[in-house]
Order: structure tokens, then sequence, then C-alpha cells
């Protein structure tokens, strides 16, 4: 997987960046997620993120 920071837009000049996450296809797959599914996260003791 891969953390990804992106230029979303700018504000009063000012960058604002967004985060995305990339999960390889074959995780996807297995998963059974589609594009555009909402998932929700959960951070387990401040160590880790969890998707659901």
């Amino acid at each position: 997987m891969i953390l990804q920071k992106q230029k979303a837009r700018e504000y009063k000049g000012k960058p604002i960046y967004k985060y995305v996450v990339v999960i390889p296809p074959e995780d996807i797959k297995k998963l059974g997620w589609k594009e555009g599914k909402n998932l929700e996260g959960t951070i387990v003791n401040n160590k880790g993120y969890f998707l659901s």
C-alpha cells in the first residue's frame, strides 16, 4: 500500500491537500469492495487504522 499526498485545491492562495491510500487491486478483489463504496475508518491504539 502507498500513502499519497495530493493537492486538492487552493484556498486564499494556499494549497489544500488530501491523502489517498492506494490499495493493491488483488486485495480489493479479495475483499469484494467496489469503486465508490463508502468506507469507515477507526484508529486502533494510536498505532494503526482499520478500514471497514
